[in-house]
């Protein structure tokens, strides 16, 4: 199945469908982090962020129970995503061959500005979450 970076947005119920596939941005990682940092841009892992819930399961699962802290969540403005994926659009475009599949991770950037663009409309803030 494979893992993805999804968005997830602080509000449950924002009126519209915010699925994106993700896959490609996760199986590209770690070419896109480079891309994205060689032209100032934060790497995709700077946007992920657990809930409180979420967190306490992970550290559970892997043995640290009641022994780690929890970071806080982190929410991002719909308008920093915007900027986020329209600048990586643009030098994945530029550039397409310091990645494997650039055609994959150019579409779910479209589905990230799609969501983001719906979220900025209601007001959601978001960060990415990595389903594995």
């Amino acid at each position: 199945m494979g893992s993805a970076y999804f968005i997830t947005l602080d509000n449950p119920d924002p009126g519209f469908d915010p699925f994106v596939n993700g896959k490609a941005i996760a199986r590209e990682a770690e070419g896109l982090s480079e891309l994205a940092v060689s032209v100032g841009l934060k790497a995709p892992d700077a946007y992920v962020s657990l809930g409180t819930e979420e967190a306490a399961a992970m550290a559970d699962e892997f043995g640290f129970g009641g022994e780690m802290p929890v970071p806080a969540e982190l929410w991002f403005e719909a308008d920093e995503g915007l900027a986020w994926v329209a600048r990586l659009q643009e030098h994945v475009k530029s550039n397409p061959k310091l990645l494997r599949n650039a055609d994959a991770v150019l579409a779910d950037l479209d589905e990230y500005e799609r969501v983001l663009s719906q979220a900025k409309n209601v007001g959601a803030r978001w960060h990415l979450a990595v389903d594995f």
